[in-house]
């Protein structure tokens, strides 16, 4: 204790480095809860003098830890709603995306989370745009799971909006892990023609082109042994994702197929694989129709390197039979052929449709689909695949690729065909009278 009279010059502890809180009068020079400092940091914030730590980003992995209350969330207008968003996100991070393999959420929490408010929603990156619309992906006041917006630009077009809106009705009805989900709470209207839609991850175009790349260094190593290692691990990785793919795809065509839908455009943009749990997700039903009983399509869609040959007939005016859900098994094993091989199946000289399909044609419907498959698919011109793998794969691509759509393959048989099974002929069930008067009369119509 210092003696009366003198000043102590011992060092100070300041309470704060002492562990100690400050007491009511050590608090006038700085008090975070005062009005005053709050308000200098307030103005600093605005003129953006001071930024928050990385390690309080919005993006930091360390946010999940950190309890709700104590998370940096701007613009929240809404507690409870923001709430039950951080509680998705922080499911999601957690269990990995294993939501996306149910189709009900824990805690009746949706996949696609919207706010009702244009304002609200971030953008967080532009995915495309065109003559028809935009798609970008945003999220709700940043809050909540990262979303796809696809967004008429010709607003007020009623055949714009009623073929958003029938998507939008198509997307809801149908349930199934390998079917994108579509917001329920926000629709599609006539003054905001925008559908809302989960976000599945990157298209298998981005991921063909990732996976056919070379291998870096680092991978590789610099001794041959590694090097062999290196490349034994990426030839088994591009196998398991072969299989993987081609086995979601048709669970998805297969569940499709049951709903009496057609997609009219199965292409690699179109399926989407989530980098987190691979999961695939087949996605952009504008084009998708739903069948009805007994009858067939007789407009011809689809893009050109992915058609089926009946529909290259029809637009070519040479058959006025139709398709049905045949033409996305065709579509699927042009797709599957591209993942394994790295060429397109369908490649054939013509810049227009009409002379692109008048040069196909005739070869497609002569080739030997099996040894010409074989020459292709097999370890010595592909060396990631095995002797097993190159022949399941000939075996279901040959079943998928037929030029007749009665002798192809339906998703459950090149299903089976994809996993070495022995392949089960669908039941052939008896016409009924209406169903044969009905194909009597077409085929009468058709010849004339």
């Amino acid at each position: 204790m210092s003696e009366p009279g003198r000043v102590d010059q011992r060092v100070s502890v300041q309470p704060q480095e002492a562990g100690l809180q400050p007491q009511k009068s050590q608090r006038k020079s700085y008090d975070p809860r005062s009005w005053g400092p709050r308000l200098v940091i307030l103005i600093k914030n605005v003129l953006g003098r001071e930024t928050p730590p990385q390690s309080e980003s919005r993006g930091d992995s360390a946010q999940v830890d950190t309890p709700l209350e104590r998370r940096e969330i701007r613009h929240i207008t809404n507690p409870e709603r923001a709430k039950k968003m951080l509680a998705y996100q922080h499911f999601r991070d957690e269990e990995k995306g294993k939501a996306h393999r149910s189709e009900k959420l824990p805690n009746d929490i949706e996949a696609v989370q919207v706010t009702k408010k244009d304002s609200e929603m971030r953008v967080s990156r532009n995915v495309g745009a065109g003559s028809y619309g935009s798609v970008d992906t945003v999220s709700p006041e940043e809050a909540g799971p990262i979303s796809v917006r696809k967004e008429n630009l010709r607003k007020g077009g009623l055949s714009e909006y009623w073929k958003l809106k029938r998507e939008e009705k198509l997307l809801q009805r149908l349930h199934h892990p390998n079917i994108v989900k579509a917001a329920r709470e926000r629709k599609v209207s006539l003054f905001k023609q925008a559908l809302y839609m989960e976000d599945g991850g990157k298209n298998l175009t981005e991921f063909f082109k990732a996976l056919n790349e070379p291998l870096p260094q680092y991978k590789i190593g610099a001794t041959e042994d590694k090097m062999r290692s290196a490349l034994k691990a990426d030839q088994r990785e591009q196998a398991q994702y072969r299989d993987h793919i081609c086995s979601q795809v048709l669970d998805g065509l297969e569940y499709l197929k049951s709903q009496g839908v057609i997609h009219r455009d199965i292409k690699p943009d179109n399926i989407l694989i989530d980098p987190r749990d691979g999961q695939i997700r087949i996605v952009d039903f504008g084009e998708a129709v739903e069948k009805k009983p007994f009858s067939k399509m007789l407009d011809p869609l689809g893009t050109p390197a992915y058609v089926a040959p009946e529909i290259m007939a029809l637009t070519m005016g040479e058959t006025a039979e139709g398709y049905d859900e045949a033409a996305d098994v065709f579509s699927a094993g042009c797709l599957f052929y591209e993942m394994v091989t790295g060429w397109e199946y369908l490649r054939f000289p013509g810049t227009k449709a009409k002379e692109f399909f008048a040069n196909a044609l005739p070869v497609l419907k002569e080739r030997d689909l099996g040894s010409w498959l074989a020459k292709r698919i097999n370890p010595r011109i592909i060396p990631s695949l095995s002797q097993e793998e190159a022949d399941r794969m000939v075996v279901m691509l040959t079943g998928m690729l037929q030029f007749e759509p009665s002798k192809r393959f339906t998703p459950t048989q090149a299903k089976q065909a994809l996993q070495g099974k022995t392949i089960e002929e669908p039941a052939v069930q008896q016409g009924t009278a209406p169903k044969v008067l009905f194909g009597w009369v077409r085929k009468l119509v058709g010849g004339l």
